[in-house]
């Protein structure tokens, strides 16, 4: 801890941010990462009392499945995508061009946006459980959670299963999402991976990926919720390893916070659009909405390129 402290305040070279993972022994850890990351409210959170959703419901790119049963697809893969932001046509076109280009295999495409301010968390209820989060203590919630889509599919004999890059001990995830109904998780230790990845430490993308499609290679009613990680802020393009857009092609300034969004935004898409191609894919249902807006410290550049406080979201079946 001393030496953690001492990095942490006295060394500033790239090299020794805190979130880089290049392996420095005793000060490379993810357990102090996720400390560090929890003291901005949470843990006081995890302590509150009273009701744990708000009266109001909060409309997502789920909504559809809070209804009638009936039309609900037997395969579904949910992908809450970290940072994906509502831009011009141009720009969208070019991040999502990918599995824009992979339409023979999709059916029934829908996209649109909508409103949300917010941090992840709050985005992650807002679509399994179309509730607003009022606070971060489940514990003793029972009730509240059983309306939670992952809970009813359940019920209804759904395997649930959630993906997310980082550590479960971030925002306490491998605690709560088992009360929202998920059966089986993968986190950032639930394997050994074969590298780790830099704008927020953890699993890379581009791997979990792959976990995520072979759980669909089983029989049965499957339901996955991926919450993706290399995109979030601050966008380290050392988290690219696939050949992505040059963003002097759509008119974003190369070395800028947007186009290091934009560029990663288009390695998901680009993985996205080779799993959905893949023989046991077949028949499931996609979901990809946004948490929240990018974060981008320049606001001029914000202003220049992002609606502010919405997000996109696309729906499409793969044939």
């Amino acid at each position: 801890m001393i030496i953690y402290g001492f990095s942490a305040i006295f060394l500033n070279e790239e090299e020794y941010k805190v979130w880089s993972n290049e392996k420095r022994s005793l000060i490379s850890s993810q357990v102090i990462f996720g400390i560090d990351s929890r003291r901005t409210g949470f843990v006081e959170s995890l302590s509150v009392d009273g009701n744990l959703f708000g009266d109001v419901a909060l409309n997502g790119a789920t909504g559809a499945w809070f209804g009638d049963d009936s039309d609900t697809d037997e395969k579904i893969l949910l992908i809450v995508n970290e940072s994906w932001g509502v831009s011009n046509q141009t720009i969208q076109s070019a991040v999502m061009s990918p599995l824009l280009d992979a339409t023979t295999v999709l059916s029934d495409w829908q996209q649109g946006s909508l409103s949300f301010n917010g941090i992840t968390i709050e985005a992650e209820i807002r679509e399994l459980c179309r509730s607003d989060l009022l606070h971060f203590n489940f514990e003793g919630h029972e009730e509240e959670l059983a309306g939670c889509i992952p809970n009813q599919l359940r019920k209804r004999g759904y395997k649930t299963l959630a993906f997310h890059g980082a550590a479960g001990l971030m925002y306490d995830r491998a605690r709560w999402y088992p009360q929202i109904g998920f059966e089986k998780q993968t986190f950032f230790e639930s394997y050994s991976w074969p590298s780790r990845c830099y704008s927020f430490p953890g699993a890379c993308d581009v791997e979990m990926a792959d976990h995520v499609a072979d759980s669909y290679s089983a029989e049965g009613k499957v339901f996955g919720y991926w919450l993706t990680l290399n995109t979030h802020h601050l966008y380290d393009l050392r988290d690219l390893s696939l050949e992505v857009l040059q963003c002097e092609s759509i008119d974003v300034r190369a070395g800028t916070e947007t186009c290091r969004n934009l560029k990663l935004q288009h390695q998901f898409f680009i993985k996205l659009s080779e799993i959905v191609t893949l023989p046991h894919m077949s028949g499931v249902r996609v979901v990809v909405v946004s948490d929240h807006e990018p974060r981008i410290s320049n606001q001029a550049q914000m202003d220049e390129y992002f609606e502010k406080g919405r997000v996109p979201w696309v729906s499409f079946k793969i044939r």
